[in-house]
């Protein structure tokens, strides 16, 4: 008897869910389907760049099923252009999308139970948040992203602070910048405020719709929220340091 399958958590929506030659009528051709979870491989490993490690704790299965996923999409997209196939995304009845995992076996359903499988702009979020030394707005900046302290989170509604301790990516080997951004997404952040920001992190950042300003270091919490209500933060579309560096 086989074994059954993990649900996998799909966070990304293709944009289009049908590809196929130009000029041939779709009577005419042979169709490939490219399931959800070899869509989400490929999204996040060819489009954002994240370990095959990484994409196996995002999706919620091992890195040797991950490989597996990777292989198929890799080898359905090749035929469908070296053959002159259509492509159809959609389906498979393993996948779980992430507004559905929570009790359903997903092993990150605890983040993904309130989170929207749409990629929803954040910036109208009206949240801040930045890297901060420690849990007050008179705490300094921290220079490292996945490695901060806590993250200061300001609501320019209420103004009103909260502030979460980054415990479980201090001592982590590896995936730090990762998970630090999935953090900023899960607290509604629109902004994001920081020194240093590496190349995958950044990534997250942007897929989600978080738009980056850098602070010099040096600033506190609340200087750095009047300098950017001032519009005096340089907002940054690329990592400024590399990706070991967090």
């Amino acid at each position: 008897m086989p074994r059954p399958y993990k649900n996998r958590c799909v966070n990304g929506r293709p944009v289009a869910v049908i590809y196929k030659p130009a000029g041939i009528p779709v009577a005419g051709l042979q169709w490939i389907q490219l399931n959800l979870d070899e869509f989400e491989c490929i999204r996040l490993i060819d489009h954002l760049g994240l370990e095959q490690e990484e994409t196996a704790e995002q999706i919620g299965v091992s890195r040797p099923t991950v490989t597996r996923i990777y292989a198929s999409a890799r080898k359905k997209i090749a035929n469908a252009l070296v053959q002159g196939l259509a492509l159809r995304i959609e389906g498979g009845p393993i996948v779980q999308l992430s507004e559905l995992c929570a009790g359903l076996s997903c092993q990150r359903w605890y983040q993904h139970e309130n989170q929207s499988i749409e990629n929803k702009s954040r910036s109208d979020k009206m949240k801040i948040v930045i890297c901060a030394q420690a849990n007050s707005p008179q705490a300094a900046i921290d220079n490292r992203f996945g490695r901060t302290a806590f993250w200061a989170i300001y609501d320019e509604q209420t103004r009103q602070y909260e502030f979460i301790a980054n415990q479980q990516n201090m001592q982590a080997a590896q995936g730090a910048g990762i998970q630090a951004a999935q953090t900023v997404l899960d607290a509604d952040g629109g902004i994001l405020i920081a020194c240093n920001v590496g190349p995958k992190a950044m990534a997250v950042l942007q897929a989600g719709g978080v738009q980056v300003f850098q602070a010099p270091s040096g600033m506190n919490v609340e200087q750095a929220i009047a300098a950017y209500q001032a519009g005096q933060l340089q907002q940054i579309q690329n990592a400024n340091v590399e990706g070991h560096w967090v």
